[in-house]
């Protein structure tokens, strides 16, 4: 019944119902189909409502999709720092509301720029080392509104194969002729690159910083020597790698844009382009005139989250250091997670099945923890099981328990007679 859910999720992805194309409301009747009997079966836990939580510890009481309540751990939050909660971010909510209400109503171009959202992009140009900013009221826009409005159809965009899917529409939307290479492979980049760039009038290569879902960090100075060699600008979306990896600023201060939301560290909502200016000015036409403005709340949230990551580097410290310990006392119980990484952990369970990763997340929720089942097409096929994401605020005992609950599910789940092992895994996440 789990798997059935992931083949009627897969099949509904590609238009398909039973093999045969189908038609858009039998799609959605046939997954609805399949919710329902995980409902019937006490399984579709896996879309919650978050009732009560505590931002540093991740302490939470959730509802599932079938209305069963209980208190877990909350390892599924990308509130990597603990900031949704913070003093300075609330206070920053509280007073742009009492003072300039709650949006700005419509296109900036139009109705004009509220201070913050002026005072938000001066600050995230010059935390990133650019010349200018913009913001979006999103951060799938802020991915697909670059690619879309930079490259024509005489350009070449060269993109990762696992780049996150508002990238991937970014490119196709453009117009632009759409070449796409192995994760991280900067010499089947090159080879593509030799094959595919002449004739066009630009390209772009673009990538993601940590991968969204096996948390792979990308080397972008690779990226960068191909980029000067072959005359492309590089794109580079930091979406989980801000305030999460303590390199990041030096990594990615040789990317031409760098693209990013602010739902993840910066605990608000919207995204942001950083980049020189004349790139901004030319983005402006279009990602600037036809979308409504960043809500002001949204903005002078982002601002405050932004200053405290800037002024207190300890917290992305700690977070690092959970990270690495949660990594390794996993990898040393027998989970198969990839040796080193971004703050998402994969864990690949059993078979890597649809099935076998539901079965492990509903073992995870029964022993207290919520992570996200990965499934196909989230993930590649045989690459199913468990996304978690740490804390900077989680404290011994939420390790302990993290650990052991994960474990536990990884080797009940196993397939008899494939023991799991720690060994680095190979997974291709696509998102």
């Amino acid at each position: 019944m789990l798997a059935g859910f992931g083949a009627a999720q897969a099949q509904a992805h590609m238009g398909l119902v039973g093999g045969r194309p189908a038609r858009i409301a039998e799609r959605a009747a046939a997954l609805t189909a399949s919710l329902s009997a995980m409902d019937a079966a006490g399984a579709n836990g896996a879309f919650v409502t978050i009732l009560t939580t505590d931002a540093a510890s991740r302490e939470a009481v959730v509802r599932t999709h079938a209305g069963e309540e209980r208190a877990v751990l909350n390892a599924g939050s990308m509130d990597y720092l603990g900031l949704s909660q913070h003093p300075a971010v609330v206070a920053a909510v509280t007073d742009a509301v009492s003072e300039h209400g709650s949006c700005l109503t419509n296109s900036r171009a139009l109705c004009g720029s509220g201070g913050v959202h002026r005072e938000l992009e001066a600050e995230l140009a010059g935390y990133f080392g650019k010349e200018a900013a913009l913001l979006m009221p999103a951060g799938w826009l802020a991915c697909a509104a670059p690619l879309k409005g930079l490259a024509k159809p005489c350009d070449v965009i060269f993109i990762d194969a696992h780049a996150h899917d508002s990238l991937a529409a970014g490119a196709k939307l453009s117009g632009a002729r759409v070449v796409r290479f192995r994760t991280g492979d900067a010499a089947h980049l090159e080879s593509l690159l030799k094959t595919h760039r002449a004739g066009a009038a630009d390209a772009l290569i673009v990538t993601e910083y940590v991968f969204s879902v096996d948390g792979r960090v990308m080397d972008v100075a690779s990226f960068r020597r191909l980029a000067d060699e072959h005359g492309c600008l590089l794109v580079v979306d930091v979406a989980h790698g801000l305030g999460t990896v303590s390199t990041l600023l030096d990594d990615v201060r040789a990317a031409d844009l760098v693209v990013g939301t602010f739902s993840k560290t910066l605990v608000s909502q919207g995204g942001f382009v950083v980049a020189s200016r004349p790139l901004i000015n030319y983005l402006s036409a279009y990602g600037f005139v036809f979308t409504a403005s960043l809500a002001t709340p949204s903005a002078a949230a982002a601002l405050a989250a932004l200053r405290v990551l800037r002024d207190e580097p300890w917290r992305v410290a700690a977070l690092e250091r959970n990270v690495a310990a949660a990594r390794a006392r996993l990898r040393a119980r027998g989970c198969r997670v990839a040796e080193r990484g971004g703050p998402l952990l994969h864990v690949v369970a059993g078979d890597g099945g649809d099935g076998t990763a539901m079965a492990a997340w509903r073992a995870v929720f029964e022993g207290g923890l919520y992570v996200h089942p990965v499934l196909f097409p989230m993930a590649a096929r045989g690459s199913g099981g468990l996304r978690v994401t740490l804390g900077a605020g989680m404290d011994a005992a939420a390790l302990d328990t993290l650990v052991d609950v994960v474990a536990a599910a990884a080797v009940a789940v196993a397939t008899p007679g494939q023991a799991p092992e720690g060994g680095a895994a190979t997974l291709t996440a696509a998102h």
